[in-house]
């Protein structure tokens, strides 16, 4: 009886073993593919602030661009409107 325990006992050492063995394996490959996901996403990032950066100045001058015509057109926009609409109706 006590060979049977000892028998049993030794068994599910090996198990918890193996298993341990097997999730240490897991955790590793899981580690691995974060942390390749982690260094995709920082150069992403990178090519995102790259992208704006380059773009910031082409939409400063589109702002102004806007705003210099809303200025120009501003004092003829009640007449044109008004013109507008006389020939819709």
């Amino acid at each position: 009886m006590q060979t049977l325990r000892n028998s049993l006992a030794a068994a599910l050492l090996v198990l918890g073993c193996l298993l341990g063995l097997q999730l240490s394996w897991l955790f590793a490959q899981a580690g691995m593919q974060l942390n390749r996901i982690s260094e995709e996403t920082c150069r992403t990032l990178h090519n995102v602030n790259r992208t704006l950066d380059r773009a910031q100045p082409s939409l400063t001058n589109i702002e102004q661009t806007t705003e210099e015509l809303r200025d120009l057109l501003a004092p003829h926009s009640k007449s044109l409107a008004r013109r507008l609409l006389e020939k819709i109706l």
